[in-house]
Order: structure tokens, then sequence, then C-alpha cells
């Protein structure tokens, strides 16, 4: 039954990447890896598509690097991260921040398991890849600057992206010197200094604002 499905697999495979069976053995190296853990064949191939549509430099990767990629990809599949934003994570962790292929995986096993208590897990990833586009000016440091900002996603009821929008008011003097006004006139006080928030990362940011928040008995609910 192995056999066949193995055949059938290799078959789609070859086909989903035009490669012929070039990704067969990373296939079933990956496989044999992760099969104690429930995952299939076609759990398998799918990770090895994802990765060769999504990661630029899958191909340019070593044999031991691809099947432990596929690896990681199936594994975090298996927790409800779907293989396409895994590898959409790798290749922009890659492209972006500098980290080896390895490294990016990583990463994103590291954050599947942050999850727990906080988000879905496919939602986690989900956040991550499109937060990188703005957190990214951090290199390596937007891992921790997204860890964080998901934590006061979690605290505050309120998305990912709807704090990312929220502070990125503070990006410019301008938007922070009218956002800071609105803010201290609401709260009724001198509690945010424009030029501070200016130069806060994105979740010092939220760190600030929930600090003065609560020193008056505020709560972002209350915030149009």
């Amino acid at each position: 039954e192995l056999v066949k499905q193995l055949d059938e697999t290799s078959a789609g495979l070859a086909k989903a990447t035009g490669t012929g069976r070039d990704f067969q053995g990373t296939m079933m190296d990956s496989f044999h890896s992760v099969r104690s853990l429930g995952i299939d064949l076609g759990e398998t191939s799918n990770a090895v598509q994802s990765l060769f549509n999504e990661f630029s430099g899958f191909t340019e990767q070593s044999k031991a690097t691809q099947t432990a990629l596929t690896a990681t990809t199936a594994k975090l599949s298996a927790l409800g991260i779907s293989a396409q934003d895994t590898a959409k994570n790798i290749d922009l962790s890659v492209r972006a921040l500098g980290m080896t292929a390895k490294q990016a995986a990583d990463v994103q096993m590291e954050l599947a398991g942050m999850a727990t208590g906080l988000m879905n897990a496919g939602k986690m990833a989900a956040d991550f890849g499109q937060s990188l586009s703005t957190l990214a000016v951090y290199g390596k440091n937007s891992i921790n600057v997204f860890k964080n900002l998901a934590k006061a996603a979690k605290a505050t009821g309120i998305e990912t992206s709807r704090l990312l929008s929220i502070v990125g008011q503070f990006d410019t003097f301008d938007g922070a010197a009218e956002a800071t006004g609105r803010l201290n006139a609401m709260l009724g006080g001198n509690y945010l200094d424009a030029l501070t928030m200016v130069n806060m990362k994105e979740d010092e940011r939220v760190d600030a604002i929930k600090r003065v928040m609560a020193q008056t008995g505020r709560s972002f609910s209350s915030l149009d």
C-alpha cells in the first residue's frame, strides 16, 4: 500500500513542480522522520510543493536542509498552520531578515509553540507574515517585537494587524503629535510625549499606551 501511495504521490509531485522525480528522495526522507506523528505522504508532498512554490531559495538548499524544511513544514501543517503560510514566512525571513533557511524554520516552530494560550497557531503564522512588512526594519529583532505584539493582542483583545495600524500613527512626528494630542485629551492629562513615541518600536508604543490607560482606568475597548 505504501509503495502504491509513493508512486502516486511522486507522480503528483513531479507534475506539480515540473522537476520530474528530483524531490522524491526529499519527500520520502521527510516522511520517515514525521510518520510517527500521523503525518501521511500526501501532507509531506504538499509541504515539498509549498516550499518549492513559495520559498525562492528552496532549490538552492542542500538535500539535508530541504528534508529538514519539509519535515518542519509538515509538522506545522499537523498543528493547523498551512504549508503555504509556513513556506512564505520562511521565504520572508530569509530575504528580509537575513536568516538562514534553518533559522527561519526554527522561528516558525517557536511561534507555533508560543501560540498555545494566545491564539490559534494558524492565525499566529498568518499574522507574522502580514506583520513582517512593517517589522522587517528591526532585522532579526523583529521576531521579539512580533512576539510582544502577539501578547499585547491577547491582553487587549485587539488583533495584531489593528494594533500595528494604531501605533503606525506614531511613525512620523506630525502623526505622533496629532495622535498623542488626541489621546492626552481623552485621558485628561499630558501622559504621552510625541517625540518619545516616534522613537519607540511598535511593541513599546503599545506598552506605553497600555500603561497610561491603566493609570487612568481606561481600556482599549473605550477607544473608537
